[in-house]
């Protein structure tokens, strides 16, 4: 695999950093360790070829200019916050996911085929997953022995390769999508890839719904309307309905374990103590509540990253008995408590690009006359990141290291199509 010709030195660079890249959706399976090095390893080697070819034009890059000064901004308050060694551990290195970003675009610059390779790692990662998934739903236990969960209340919870982490749906939230959208780039239109992506799509979701994590099933079930109505998947619209809907009913009601978990539980934690709907779980309605106190104190430029785990220990912010935990449990009300109104604009606004984008979208596809040829790559990767930031979901860690990975995933091939011409010019 050869990107370079006549330069022998970058050939061999790219020998060794080609394979780590490709891995990185199964080191995701391992745990936090191992992809969070494969980044940091992309990230100061794109550090090194920047110094080494005096590539300081690619910061007048607005996209790179802005991830930089959010960066030195969340630096910056880290070292000035109550607690600045605890702070900075979330916030010293965060330098490397948008540097990683870059790593990942040039690759493609210097030979899209990267997309391609990139799109098998997925799928390779992804069906590994879902078999060992599938595989210890019938038996108890996956290929390497690690039994399904069950808890008091007679509900099945299922984490394959994740053990103890509850993560397996949204390890397929994030990857199933993206691989998905991949299969869109600079490809004819396939009738047998279609559907193969409509099963995949569908037998995805089911595991997600088997697993328990109903956070993880409502996104993928978010991605998976909106790729059906905004993408060349529509044309099967009804009969993928059908059968992911009769799969689904059957695993429900013929498994009380399921049953259990995806609607009793659901429908008596909607319930408060006096039987009126609450929308939110009473701990995270405390965390909110909390983080919403935090962020009143300090509205601007909030307490740090990672401090709401140290400032929700203080009585001014309590909010009750689950009031206090690792984090709020919501990307914005985090943002929100720890870098204030600030830090919480990068990802307002990339929620408002991705919406103003899905809007344009459902414009062309159902109210415009033109016969224009609709771009299902773009569409499809701003579909990934508009529900992979849904403000209403509950999330992980903003600053979580495995999360954060996850989230940067399509980052760089939604980056790519509009960011080339200018990076090639830079950087080539």
């Amino acid at each position: 695999m050869q990107f370079y010709q006549n330069n022998g030195f970058q050939v061999n660079e790219f020998n060794i950093l080609l394979p780590l890249i490709l891995i990185l959706p199964m080191a995701l399976i391992t745990g936090p360790f191992l992809p969070d090095l494969i980044v940091s390893i992309a990230a100061i080697y794109f550090i090194i070829l920047c110094i080494r070819k005096k590539l300081f034009r690619i910061f007048k890059l607005r996209v790179v200019f802005f991830f930089m000064l959010f960066y030195a901004y969340i630096l910056i308050r880290s070292i000035f916050s109550d607690n600045p060694f605890l702070s900075l551990e979330s916030s010293l290195f965060y330098f490397r996911f948008g540097f990683y970003t870059l790593t990942v675009i040039y690759f493609i610059l210097l030979n899209e085929k990267f997309i391609i390779y990139y799109k098998y790692a997925l799928l390779i990662s992804t069906l590994f997953i879902i078999v060992d998934g599938y595989f210890q739903f019938i038996t108890g236990f996956n290929i390497i022995g690690f039994g399904a969960q069950y808890y008091s209340t007679n509900t099945l919870r299922l984490s394959g390769m994740f053990g103890e982490e509850m993560i397996l749906g949204k390890y397929l939230l994030h990857t199933v999508p993206l691989y998905v959208a991949l299969t869109f780039y600079s490809s004819q239109e396939n009738r047998y890839l279609i559907i193969f992506n409509i099963i995949l799509i569908g037998i995805a979701l089911i595991l997600i719904l088997i697993t328990g994590e109903r956070t993880s099933f409502v996104l993928f079930l978010m991605v998976t309307i909106l790729l059906f109505l905004l993408t060349n998947l529509r044309k099967y619209i009804l009969p993928s309905v059908i059968v992911i809907s009769i799969i689904s009913s059957l695993l429900i009601f013929s498994n009380p374990r399921i049953q259990e978990r995806s609607f009793n539980s659901t429908i008596n934690e909607l319930l408060d103590e006096n039987g009126q709907i609450q929308f939110i779980t009473k701990s995270h309605q405390e965390h909110a509540q909390t983080a919403l106190k935090m962020f009143f104190k300090n509205p601007f430029v909030g307490h740090g990253s990672k401090m709401f785990r140290d400032k929700c220990k203080n009585p001014e912010y309590n909010s009750g008995s689950n009031s206090c935990s690792t984090h709020p449990h919501n990307y914005y009300l985090q943002l929100l408590a720890e870098t204030g109104l600030i830090g919480i604009v990068p990802i307002i606004s990339i929620l408002l690009i991705t919406f103003k984008n899905l809007i344009v979208a459902i414009i062309n596809n159902f109210f415009s006359k033109s016969n224009m040829r609709k771009d299902d790559y773009l569409i499809s990767l701003n579909i990934i990141v508009f529900v992979s930031i849904f403000p209403l979901a509950p999330s992980m860690s903003f600053f979580n290291n495995w999360s954060s990975i996850v989230m940067y995933l399509p980052i760089p091939f939604l980056l790519y199509p509009y960011l080339k011409d200018s990076l090639r010019s830079k950087i080539i």
